[in-house]
């Protein structure tokens, strides 16, 4: 096997570690498989990374970057509100899509670990994206767009639920189907809420 660069080596670490969490789970990850999963011993893996949790901890800031690229995080000021919230959801399930599942099943086995730094982590990145949805609202309600009582704790928390309930959903049926053929009528109720 040809000797790669460090940072090329260390995306390909953290893809094989991402594929091995959706086909095995996160319990069944070692150091071994995502070795041989790359080609290399897991002697290597250590030349590029010092533990499985600093390989986790990269693949979950690696999920973070790739998401809020995909969605976006700023409110725009020339775009209805809603419509961003619309956009939002079909990106977010987009992405949950193309990544195979991968960051719904990190975030749901990270919650039974004793692994503190991932549990931080990840509520980082919910608590990142709770303020990205509660700006929103609160950029609708400067705007007239959505009524002056409607819970800006509340509302993110829903979206997040209808996102989460339909990848488990999705991940229990093999994902067999496209996560994003349901959206127009996930919208549908998510916009009737926020009435």
């Amino acid at each position: 096997m040809t000797r790669e660069s460090t940072e090329i080596r260390k995306q390909q670490i953290v893809r094989a570690t991402m594929e091995i969490i959706v086909s095995e789970g996160l319990h069944n990850l070692t150091v071994q498989k995502i070795a041989d999963s790359v080609g290399i011993t897991d002697a290597a893996i250590y030349r590029h990374f010092a533990s499985k949790q600093e390989i986790l901890l990269t693949m979950i800031d690696s999920i973070r970057h790739n998401l809020f690229a995909h969605i976006g995080t700023e409110v725009a000021d020339d775009q209805p509100a809603r419509e961003q919230l619309q956009e939002t959801l079909k990106r977010h399930l987009e992405f949950i899509e193309a990544e195979h599942g991968t960051p719904h099943i990190l975030f749901s086995e990270a919650l039974y670990t004793d692994v503190t730094k991932l549990q931080q982590r990840l509520r980082s990145i919910m608590e990142h994206y709770q303020d990205y949805i509660t700006s929103i609202i609160r950029h609708g309600k400067d705007r007239g767009e959505f009524r002056e009582d409607l819970d800006e704790k509340a509302v993110p928390m829903l979206f997040l639920g209808v996102i989460q309930s339909n990848v488990m959903l999705w991940t229990l049926a093999g994902q067999s189907y496209s996560l994003t053929e349901n959206y127009d009528h996930l919208w549908k109720i998510l916009s009737e809420g926020l009435r």
